[in-house]
């Protein structure tokens, strides 16, 4: 997955906005049929206690996160840069709501697996409607226009 976001934040990736749906559809091809990679995510997103033994793996949960954060907002901006997206886009904004939204629906299939009939088909679905919510709506601009709250 790290691979195909570094594709996808490269200054010179054509089209960041495909990139990024090329990456989310591998990871929800992985999720269902890599049991290996499942459990690297169940454990990531699912079994984690917050005490002070657990102290390095909460780092290091922070640390994938910022990781991962930053290649999205590179592909992003590069999107940006690219006319794919409004040039007031809220950045930081758009990362949450991808990240938020990705692994959340993530965590959702692994704690109830019948929740989406096709998890891959879900992502496809949840990747437009994201973006299109990344151009169109007032929210997610840097500046709202007038009378927007």
């Amino acid at each position: 997955m790290r691979e195909q976001l570094e594709k996808a934040v490269a200054d010179s990736a054509e089209n960041p906005i495909g990139q990024l749906r090329r990456t989310h559809e591998c990871v929800m091809q992985e999720m269902v049929d890599n049991p290996h990679y499942r459990k690297v995510v169940e454990i990531l997103l699912l079994k984690c206690e917050h005490t002070s033994e657990a102290t390095h793996i909460l780092q290091n949960k922070r640390d994938w996160r910022n990781s991962v954060s930053d290649l999205l907002q590179t592909a992003l901006e590069n999107a940006k840069r690219q006319g794919e997206l409004p040039e007031d886009l809220d950045i930081a904004m758009a990362v949450d709501i991808m990240f938020s939204s990705f692994w959340g629906m993530i965590g959702d299939w692994l704690v109830s697996p019948g929740r989406y009939q096709d998890i891959r088909q879900h992502a496809r679905k949840l990747h437009k409607a994201m973006f299109d919510l990344f151009r169109c709506s007032p929210h997610l601009r840097m500046i709202p226009p007038e009378g927007v709250s």
